[in-house]
């Protein structure tokens, strides 16, 4: 896995542009061993009410701006496992506010890396449905004292915003949008 450099945000960042070797690559369309393949045909998506689903989602985006900042105030860095773990733990804690208890919860602890967690959550369908986020960041503890989390207007900056814990709460946010418009969950 190579991190580009400049990815990180912060030129002159000695972690961006360094290859991980010690990650383990899965093939292309697997997921946990198990292939996954084929994409929804669009006829999924009938008897959605698109206008109210876009009207719940915007008028609730300040609520998904505050939970940006939240996560992104949450200091992760790659390779400090105590703030990881705090940081895993609130997240954690946040999905369930979000989404609800999992089905089943698997807990795949690293000493070198972080734990990861997976969550599995019920839905209808054939073809399970994966959503994959980290929540680590490359950015050192204390990066917040000099680069905090800011709204200016539409735009969030600080550390993490964009890789990834803002892509952690657009997934988080549209599993719950389905939830409380009384949408199914795909599988």
């Amino acid at each position: 896995v190579r991190h580009p450099a400049g990815s990180g945000g912060r030129p002159g960042d000695p972690r961006c542009g360094r290859v991980r070797s010690d990650v383990r690559r899965t093939p292309p369309g697997t997921v946990w061993g198990k292939r996954v393949t084929g994409v929804p045909d669009p006829s999924a998506a009938n008897g959605i009410d698109v206008p109210s689903l876009h009207a719940w989602v915007t008028d609730r985006t300040q609520d998904l701006v505050d939970d940006v900042v939240t996560l992104a105030e949450l200091e992760t860095p790659s390779d400090d496992l105590d703030l990881l773990a705090h940081g895993l733990k609130h997240i954690e804690e946040w999905v369930v506010e979000r989404l609800g208890s999992p089905a089943a919860r698997t807990h795949h602890p690293s000493t070198e890396h972080g734990t990861m967690l997976v969550r599995e959550y019920p839905g209808v369908g054939a073809q399970p449905v994966v959503g994959r986020a980290h929540c680590d960041t490359v950015f050192d503890a204390g990066i917040l004292k000099h680069w905090p989390v800011q709204v200016n207007g539409d735009r969030i900056t600080g550390p993490g915003v964009f890789d990834m814990k803002g892509g952690l709460v657009q997934l988080v946010w549209s599993v719950h949008a389905l939830d409380e418009l009384g949408i199914p969950r795909p599988s």
